[in-house]
């Protein structure tokens, strides 16, 4: 696909008048994409524009449909629950974690075994499978958190993105 097909693929009434006055001043500037001096320069400007559209105006592409990008986010999100499958069963501290939901505990962090405070302010210890993490505190990187429950009111433990 040339620069004036990708051009001519982006439906400029669906865009505001700041958006359409850059697609306008390139058509312009490069007297109807026929200067390659300035097709080079303008040509990753414009798939870099496409891309934030597809992202934020998919309907602004014409012939673009923005399902096919949810399929593939659901395959990365597969790919990431093998990694974590995979994980779980090389780690011989890991075997055995039954009763959870990877996805929705990997994002999650409980505090590890031990001491804790009560909302009463009484300190009790807490040495319960599914009230702590396998791992904690020693975290290796990119290991999935795996919390299995337990209701924390404030930690000083923050959350990883």
């Amino acid at each position: 696909m040339d620069i004036k097909d990708k051009y001519e693929s982006i439906d400029q009434s669906k865009l505001s008048p700041e958006i359409n006055h850059v697609l306008k001043a390139m058509k312009r500037k490069s007297k109807n994409f026929s200067v390659t001096k300035y097709n080079n320069i303008f040509e990753p400007q414009l798939d870099k524009m496409i891309a934030g559209l597809k992202r934020k105006y998919p309907e602004s592409i014409k012939g673009y449909s923005a399902k096919k990008d949810d399929t593939t986010s659901k395959s990365e999100i597969e790919k990431a629950l093998e990694g974590f499958n995979k994980i779980i069963e090389e780690n011989p501290s890991l075997r055995g974690l039954r009763n959870t939901n990877i996805q929705r505990d990997s994002t999650r962090k409980a505090l590890p075994k031990g001491k804790r405070i009560s909302e009463s302010g009484k300190a009790y210890y807490e040495n319960r499978e599914n009230r702590s993490d396998r791992l904690a505190p020693n975290y290796p990187k990119n290991a999935p958190l795996l919390e299995k429950g337990g209701l924390v009111k404030s930690s000083t433990h923050k959350l990883r993105k």
